[in-house]
Formats: C-alpha cells, structure tokens, sequence
C-alpha cells in the first residue's frame, strides 16, 4: 500500500479483537523473530508458537528486527531470503493442488458428470424400456445418436479437470478412461446398428451399460470428492437414472409422431423408470449437501451456501408431479400432451442435476 492504512490497521490490531482465534488457523505458519529484537517482545513469538494451531517455531537465531541473515540450530549463517523463497518454492506446489482443487470445483466437471450420468443412464433406460422390438430401429439410431455424443463430450469435459494438476489421483485417470471406454462402445454400438449387425449392436449397447457404471462409481472414489465413496457413487447413478430416464422419455415420446401405431406401453414403463429416478435423485441430492464452496460460474445462486442442495431436492419434487401427470396422460393415449410435459422435465432435471453437482468437488 502507498499510503497509511496498513500501518493503522496493525496499530488497531494491538489493541483490538483479530476477528478470529490464532487456534483457528489451520495453514502452515512458521514463526520467525530476532532473540534480540528491540521492536517486538521475543515472548511475543513464543507466545504464536505456541498458540497457533500447527505453528513451526523458529530454530536458529536471528540478531534483530529487520536482521538480513540467520544462524541455524549448527550456528551457520543462512541468508533470510532465501529461506523465505525455499519456502514459497513449497508453498506455490501447495497452490498448485489447492487451484486443482478449484478446477474440480467449476463448471466443466459439473459439465462432464451431467453429460456422463444422461449418457450412461439413457443407455441402461433404454435396455430396461423394453423398446427392442417394439419399436423401428430408427429410434435406435436417434437415441443412440444424442447418447454418443454425450458421452465423447463427458469424457473430452472430463479430461482437463481430473487429469490436469499434481492432485491427479488414480481413480481419476481409471475414471477417465473408462470415460472413453464407454464412448468408444457407444459409437462402436451405432456403427454395427448403422451397418445392419442387430444382435452384435444390441450386445455392444448392452454391453457399454456397466462400463458406464464403473467409470461413475470410479469418479466416485476420487479423493477430491466431497462425499464418501458409496454416498458418492449413489448421488452419480441416481443423477444417471433421473436425467438418462427423462431424455429417452422425450425422445420417444417424439418419435410416437413417426411410429404412430406404437403401443403406449413403451413410453409408460419410461415414466415409471423416470419416477424411479426422481425419488433417488432427491436422496441424492440431500446426501449431497455438505459444507464447503461451489462454484458459482454456473449461476451465482448455485455458489449461496447450501441453496443448490435445496434447489436440486425442489426440482426434483416438481418432476416427481410431472412425472404423476405424465402417467394419467399416457393412460389416455394423450401421447402429444405427454410429451410435451416431458419438455419441462426435462428442464427441470437437468437444472436440478447441475444444482446437485456443484459440489460433488
């Protein structure tokens, strides 16, 4: 500062409250003073020592206030400065995880975990719907279409925040592979539909559904997650049920306009998944909710305290009514109707999954 303020904030700080408790700080500190300081008391210094939580004391001695160099616990002279840039050496490799640590937390990773729970949890829908044979495999290749995408775009938003940083872990690179595992079957799944092979792309398709689930539980072990493992991984498949139910349910809730003599048991046993996932997805979302920041990149409302938890749980209730009211409609045959209450769920789901995942990091 160029001018008094810092000054006359540390004289206040003599004689006034810090604001906080020195026990409270939970950073490394490393106390250093001069034994024979005419400015500062040296009981001062062992007083911080002893007082801040984790505190390094000094061993050595230093002259005085403003001294230039110090002798160690050997009696040689070291140079203060340099010791200080050793130490901002580690402190910057400190600074390092700790901006991984916020990567984790923006909006890219809670890009990637949405895009990968629709994508893994419209495939395994979509195998539960018991669509196969019902409908034309044109659904197919409209579905699997927006599905692959998901996921190559979940494992290329993937890459740089779990892979980027000295606080890679080993779950984050087994998840990402399996990331690109999962996207490599689902377009290899297209291919062979595109190409005419039915059972060998019905067994590839089924076959991507669990690699799905095993890269979703392995980012659930990353140890920069904010839950526990198991709450963790619970949060990540119920988000996949929830959101991958409510994509297939519109999608073949539009294709009824091309295939209209299309019984209405498909898009029913859909609805039924989809209200499955609503009740899981409020669970989960209140398992989610936990201390600690979020980004607020997204939407500043998501970074305020614990209100994304609370918005996530709210959405996931209003579906949850949508879901009730797309089931009297499908009774009726009212398929347009349905669908069209299919749009705003979808919105909705998909805005309570990224309230939701704001902190999973």
């Amino acid at each position: 500062e160029e001018d008094i303020w810092g000054w006359f904030d540390d004289d206040l700080a003599f004689v006034g409250d810090w604001g906080f408790s020195p026990a409270e700080i939970e950073r490394p500190v490393a106390v250093w003073q001069g034994s024979e300081d005419r400015f500062v008391p040296y009981s001062h210094g062992r007083w911080l020592a002893a007082n801040v939580s984790g505190a390094e004391p000094f061993r050595g001695h230093v002259d005085s206030h403003n001294a230039a160099c110090f002798a160690d616990e050997t009696g040689r002279k070291r140079d203060i400065n340099h010791s200080l840039m050793m130490r901002g050496a580690r402190a910057r490799v400190e600074l390092r995880a700790l901006r991984m640590k916020h990567t984790l937390g923006g909006p890219a990773i809670v890009l990637a975990l949405v895009l990968g729970e629709t994508a893994v949890g419209g495939l395994a829908v979509l195998w539960l719907s018991d669509a196969w044979g019902r409908t034309r495999m044109g659904f197919f290749k409209l579905i699997g279409a927006v599905l692959a995408s998901f996921a190559i775009l979940a494992w290329l938003a993937a890459r740089a925040p779990l892979l980027n940083g000295p606080a890679t872990s080993t779950a984050a690179r087994a998840g990402v592979a399996l990331l690109m595992t999962f996207a490599i079957a689902t377009v290899v799944w297209q291919v062979l539909l595109w190409a005419g092979q039915l059972k060998a792309s019905r067994i590839v398709g089924i076959t991507a559904v669990p690699i799905g689930i095993a890269a979703l539980v392995t980012i659930a072990f990353d140890p920069a997650a904010a839950s526990k493992p198991a709450s963790a991984a619970f949060q990540l498949l119920a988000g996949a049920l929830f959101a991958g139910a409510v994509t297939d349910g519109l999608l073949l809730g539009h294709w009824y306009l091309v295939e209209r003599k299309l019984t209405r048991a498909p898009l029913a046993r859909m609805n039924t998944l989809f209200l499955a996932g609503c009740g899981v997805a409020i669970v989960g979302a209140i398992l989610g909710r936990h201390p600690g920041e979020a980004t607020a990149q997204l939407s500043p409302l998501l970074g305020a305290g614990a209100l994304a938890a609370y918005l996530a749980v709210g959405l996931a209730a209003l579906c949850v009514m949508i879901g009730f009211f797309i089931r009297a409609l499908v009774k009726e045959d009212s398929i347009q109707a349905a669908t069209g209450l299919f749009y705003l769920a979808v919105i909705l789901a998909l805005a309570a999954e990224f309230a939701a995942k704001v902190r999973f990091f």
